[in-house]
């Protein structure tokens, strides 16, 4: 794995943070799943370009980060209990189609608590499908410098 950058890192660990206490709250009441909040497991979702004409590696790599560090750290407290986190990303081969069905996977068959973005177009369609699917999201911008050649 890449080494990110720690402004990378540090929005990671923002964004994962708000989608963390954005989801808690459904999270507490939620019946437990196979990866809920009852074996003390988070689990977090992303479909990210890993592949395809626009790869964002550098997001899964933030990402992982802030959730390694989060863990290190002891987890997130949810109503007085601690929690680790799981990150589950998925490659979308930016496609958004495949992004839309990645979506619905994470959110109905995996039961992440929440999301976390990917990147330019495929943000407006993340937010009305996670909308739809009462799956709270954060997302935010990648700066251009780490944008690939000739796709900023």
């Amino acid at each position: 794995m890449r080494k990110p950058s720690t402004a990378l890192a540090g929005l990671s660990a923002t964004l994962l943070a708000t989608c963390l206490l954005a989801a808690c709250g459904s999270a507490v009441g939620a019946s437990s799943t196979s990866q809920g909040p009852a074996d003390g497991i988070l689990v977090i979702g992303a479909s990210i370009s890993l592949t395809g004409s626009t790869p964002l590696p550098m997001l899964q790599d933030g990402y992982q980060a802030a959730v390694d560090d989060i863990n290190k750290a002891g987890g997130v407290s949810v109503g007085g209990t601690k929690h680790k986190l799981s990150l589950v990303v998925l490659d979308n081969r930016s496609d958004l189609n495949t992004m839309t069905s990645q979506i619905r996977t994470l959110a109905l068959q995996d039961k992440v608590v929440g999301l976390v973005g990917n990147c330019c177009p495929y943000n407006v369609n993340l937010a009305a499908l996670a909308d739809a699917l009462q799956v709270p999201t954060v997302m935010g911008a990648l700066p251009l410098e780490l944008l690939p050649p000739g796709k900023g």
